[in-house]
């Protein structure tokens, strides 16, 4: 809380499940992501995010499963 948060591969990231359809690497998705505040308050940011398909782990992981590759959602 109050501290930046870096979206990437291996660490935070966002995970889109149950798709309409597929999504090819490099595909622009349009995201918007709600955040809220301890005090409740909302604030939205809308943007165009890169597809990224397959597992992903990111070079400097060093979780082994940080791909999310042997996961179940």
């Amino acid at each position: 809380a109050g501290k930046p948060v870096d979206l990437k591969p291996g660490g935070y990231h966002v995970m889109l499940m149950e798709l309409k359809g597929p999504l090819k690497t490099g595909d622009a998705v349009p995201l918007t992501l709600v955040f809220e505040g301890a005090d409740k308050s909302r604030s939205t940011v809308t943007v165009q995010a890169p597809a990224r398909t397959g597992p992903v782990t990111a070079p400097d992981a060093k979780d082994p499963h940080a791909g999310h590759g042997d996961h179940k959602h």
